[in-house]
């Protein structure tokens, strides 16, 4: 019973709309995915009221957004948007008025380019006059779309979405007298090449001299204590939502993805990173789900206190998929703290799917830590295995079964991070989230978490308390071609398809100021990997020395000054000098390797 109590204080403190900051991942509705440009009024009264009867307000659903096609096709002679008022014949200030007074929270959808995905308007160069209205209708939650810019680049929409950082921080900013405040045709409406004038470092403001406008060069390697720790909502602030980043993933060359969720995770809140998640009533739900899960786990050195990686919506009533397929979507989202957005028919919903969908137990782990995310302990043609840092002595363990038939399996617990030998007579205490049975084991007789019986394209998900400390292990992975850092008795280390292998599964050792360790596989616990004159092997009686230094940027560095881990074309383990986001060079690593700042 006491085990049961804390469990339910600790999810209802996750999932308190009012207790929980507005920087963890937010939970809600938007009928993008299910009803595409066909929204309407009704669709978000019938969800509110559906919503507030079946439980998923209780649990923390509590955001309500506006997506594409709310408006009419053309601004009004002010050049302001106007909502269809076929589509929301009681106006928006009115619909958003309904959200708040029932518990919601509105959100809507603007466009960072000319005209929206769906062909509406957008807002370039109108970003102050869409501002100041959408928030005078009641929206604090903004998601900016990156369809039809200026031109592809990376550096235009770095500027675009910049843009968009400082537009909110003005309009937002307490005025301290009435003088001060202007009306909305007064504000300055910025055009592109006006962000940054050619021949100058500074970001600017015509008429104005701000000393907080930051310099060029620090707009795009911004320090960590101007911009990575302060983005965070404030409590009546603006949320801002950027899918910047989609429109550079999937390529081979993934450079300009990173640099883009670079920015993206120092100016924004939220980053949309990846395709669009497949709509009703057509696609693969499955594969869907799958391409993005696969690569969110990449991206996980873009994720802090302020960020949060989105692998979009949660899609619980599309016709291919199974009820496992969609629970399996849920776990996966709730380990990597992805947002909860749920796009469906919502008075449809079964309840079944409102069962998983409010289970208090995941939604605590996916509001807990906000600036981790699970990632992959191991990985091979039938199972995944990821881990989220939850405490010192306690880890969220999320198997996924990939295969098309009922398996088991069985994990070591030094595979999950956790040293039986350094349990003492202490047990190891297991949750199973989805049943909530705990189960209790003398980890110096029992070695092995047991699994058994996960479905097809199901999961099994545990919250893992031990007296041991944890310890950072897991898969050491090229973030472009996904090779598995892969030691071997030769002493040489190579990349190679991940298999799923002790050889592949590495364990970080204690951080030591600023660097994140000495490393070694489970294969061969005594062998630490070194760096031998640009070569990188594994040698006997080398952990005390020569750690590395796993930095922001997603490089491990080496001992050697400006020499980091690369993957090189004929698969072996190399160091090279430095680069920014090379293909070869970013590398994904277990949760709770220390992250030290460039």
């Amino acid at each position: 019973m006491v085990l049961a109590g804390l469990a339910l204080s600790t999810a209802c403190e996750g999932r308190s709309s009012k207790s929980r900051p507005p920087s963890y991942p937010p939970m809600g509705f938007d009928p993008w995915a299910r009803f595409s440009t066909n929204t309407n009024e009704s669709i978000f009264d019938n969800a509110m009221q559906s919503m507030a009867s079946n439980g998923l307000l209780r649990a923390g659903y509590d955001r309500l957004n506006l997506d594409d096609a709310w408006s009419l096709p053309q601004r009004n002679d002010t050049g302001s948007m106007v909502w269809d008022p076929a589509k929301f014949p009681s106006g928006l200030p009115l619909l958003a008025r309904r959200m708040k007074n029932d518990g919601f929270h509105p959100g809507i959808y603007i466009n960072a380019g000319n005209l929206s995905c769906g062909g509406y308007p957008g807002s370039l160069d109108r970003e102050y006059l869409d501002l100041n209205q959408f928030v005078a209708w009641g929206f604090h939650y903004l998601k900016v779309d990156g369809c039809n810019l200026p031109d592809a680049t990376v550096d235009m929409y770095r500027r675009v979405y910049n843009q968009w950082r400082w537009v909110i921080e003005d309009v937002m900013t307490p005025r301290s007298n009435e003088t001060e405040k202007q009306d909305v045709n007064d504000f300055w409406k910025p055009d592109v090449n006006d962000v940054w004038k050619p021949g100058t470092s500074d970001y600017w403001r015509p008429g104005t001299n701000d000393p907080k406008r930051p310099a060029k060069n620090d707009l795009w390697r911004p320090k960590p204590d101007d911009d990575k720790n302060n983005a965070k909502i404030p409590e009546h602030g603006i949320v801002l939502s950027n899918s910047g980043p989609v429109y550079f993933s999937g390529k081979e060359n993934l450079t300009d993805w990173y640099l883009a969720l670079d920015w993206a995770s120092r100016y924004t809140q939220l980053s949309r990173h990846s395709a669009d998640i497949v709509t009703c009533p057509g696609g693969n739900g499955w594969e869907s789900i799958m391409y993005n899960y696969y690569q969110n786990v990449r991206l996980a050195l873009f994720r802090n206190r302020g960020h949060i990686n989105d692998p979009d919506f949660l899609i619980p009533d599309h016709p291919s998929l199974s009820l496992e397929e969609k629970k399996t979507q849920f776990a996966l989202w709730c380990s990597m703290s992805s947002p909860l957005i749920i796009s469906a028919d919502i008075p449809a919903l079964s309840d079944e799917v409102i069962g998983f969908l409010t289970n208090e137990r995941f939604i605590a782990v996916n509001q807990h830590r906000p600036e981790t995310q699970a990632t992959l302990v191991s990985h091979n043609s039938t199972w995944d295995i990821l881990t989220k840092t939850l405490g010192s002595h306690e880890r969220l363990v999320t198997i996924l079964n990939r295969g098309d038939s009922v398996a088991s399996l069985n994990v070591t617990w030094d595979r999950l991070g956790i040293s039986w030998k350094h349990t003492g007579s202490g047990k190891i205490t297991s949750t199973n989230l989805w049943t909530g049975n705990v189960t209790k084991v003398w980890a110096v007789y029992e070695h092995e978490l047991v699994v058994k019986d996960v479905p097809a394209h199901g999961t099994a998900v545990y919250r893992v308390k031990s007296a041991s400390y944890i310890t950072p292990t897991g898969l050491i992975f090229n973030s472009n071609s996904f090779k598995c850092l892969t030691d071997n008795e030769s002493d040489w280390i190579r990349w190679a398809e991940c298999d799923g292998s002790d050889a592949q599964t590495w364990v970080f050792g204690r951080p030591n100021g600023k660097q994140s360790g000495n490393i070694h596989s489970m294969l061969r616990p005594k062998h630490c990997i070194v760096d031998q004159k640009g070569r990188v092997s594994s040698l006997l009686d080398s952990c005390k020395g020569e750690p590395w230094t796993y930095t922001s940027d997603g490089l491990l560095r080496s001992h050697v000054p400006g020499k980091c881990l690369t993957e090189a074309r004929n698969g072996s383990a190399i160091t090279d000098y430095c680069g920014y986001f090379r293909n070869d060079q970013v590398l994904s690593v277990p949760d709770g390797v220390h992250r030290s700042e460039v």
